[in-house]
């Protein structure tokens, strides 16, 4: 039994971490000859049964129309030419989680790889271990009855310097056939706020965004300052750091009042709407907190 660390082994620690952050981040192209030999893998020594035809989706959209028009007793043949011919249906279920997650799960490959190659530890998991760890290779697997689907890894993946997803001017993560997420700070965000030059946004738009984490990210590429210029904005109460904002967000709703309040932890600026009875500060800390007590950092 292991209780502590040798300084050999802990100074391993980062090389593992970022052994397996690079496997994860990866967007090399893996020839379909390494794809088949990945899932005959999985299907001899993790699944156990016969091994079936590799079909390749682009992303992981693709991937799930793909297992739809399986589901449907569509020909293997039938949905490859339809994929090529760039005529799939798309899927109108809602998406599902496959079996495998593929690079998705090489963080938890940091854990065994060391504790197999560094502690030279002797687990029973061991086995599925080497059949499963090639996987990461790969993007999303859906190990069926009659075909493997194996998705592509993204294209591109952007992040910031804070190792979160983030591209301001695009798509933070990018697949072959176009498919993307986009993200600012880490956090997913519609296309047009991402893709958009921070004075081509209309400001008003902020008061449509009911996500908190969202409605930040908008705030943060918007300015506040311009937000609260362009809609009419009318201080009522201050109580540093906070001011009681009424912005006037036109049509039957008029007038409606926000809270501003900096994080101090990231230094970026929330507007959060309250209650329209808010008159004070005091007044729309208490209705938002369930407490009239000041919170130490805004989460």
């Amino acid at each position: 039994m292991i209780d502590k660390l040798t300084p050999e082994q802990e100074a391993q620690l980062e090389i593992y971490r970022d052994k397996w952050i690079k496997i994860g981040l990866s967007t090399e192209e893996v020839p379909d000859e390494r794809k088949q030999e990945i899932i005959d893998k999985v299907y001899d020594n993790l699944l156990e049964a016969e091994r079936v035809p590799l079909m390749t989706a682009s992303s992981p959209k693709e991937g799930w129309d793909m297992v739809h028009q399986l589901e449907e007793n569509v020909s293997i043949e039938d949905v490859n030419r339809m994929k090529e011919e760039g005529g799939l249906p798309k899927s109108s279920k809602p998406f599902v989680w496959p079996y495998l997650d593929g690079s998705f799960s090489a963080a938890y490959f940091s854990f065994y790889d060391f504790m197999f190659t560094v502690l030279k530890v002797d687990n029973p998991v061991r086995k599925e271990y080497e059949a499963w760890k090639d996987t990461t290779e790969v993007g999303l697997i859906y190990p069926l009855d009659g075909a493997c689907i194996v998705c592509d890894k993204p294209r591109e993946i952007h992040m910031n310097e804070s190792s979160q997803l983030h591209k301001d001017g695009g798509a933070a993560i990018k697949y072959g056939d176009g498919w993307s997420i986009y993200c600012l700070n880490g956090v997913r965000v519609p296309e047009e706020i991402a893709v958009s030059k921070w004075n081509e946004i209309d400001p008003a738009g902020f008061a449509k965004i009911s996500n908190a984490e969202v409605r930040r990210e908008f705030v943060r590429k918007v300015g506040i300052e311009r937000i609260m210029e362009n809609c009419g904005s009318e201080v009522i109460d201050r109580k540093d750091p906070y001011e009681l904002v009424l912005i006037d967000l036109k049509g039957e709703t008029g007038k409606w009042p926000y809270l501003k309040m900096k994080n101090p932890s990231i230094g970026v600026y929330h507007l959060e709407c309250v209650d329209k009875s808010c008159q004070t500060v005091d007044q729309a800390i208490e209705w938002r907190n369930g407490s009239s007590l000041q919170p130490d950092v805004l989460t």
